[in-house]
């Protein structure tokens, strides 16, 4: 998970995550660990962090897991399997 953030993160800090999808009215509620961090042009969010979940209960990792396929998704055509040569 990438996430922006107010402050530089340190590597391997392990967070309580709590948040909301778009599809969704109960929250998520996850751990994970500080696995990358960079800087970014950014006012309001100088920073970016990768973020590995590490525990998770099976029902909010689908809810994520079903939320990226649908938007990642929502324009690829349902029949991909099949390649034109």
């Amino acid at each position: 998970m990438r996430l922006s953030a107010l402050q530089r993160l340190d590597l391997g800090m392990c967070l309580d995550l709590n948040f909301k999808l778009d599809d969704y009215t109960d929250p998520i509620t996850a751990k994970a660990k500080v696995i990358w961090q960079d800087s970014k042009d950014s006012t309001y969010y100088p920073f970016v962090v990768g973020l590995k979940f590490f525990k998770i209960n099976s029902a909010d990792s689908k809810k994520i897991h079903d939320y990226v396929n649908k938007t990642l998704c929502k324009d690829v055509p349902a029949d991909t399997t099949k390649i034109n040569s």
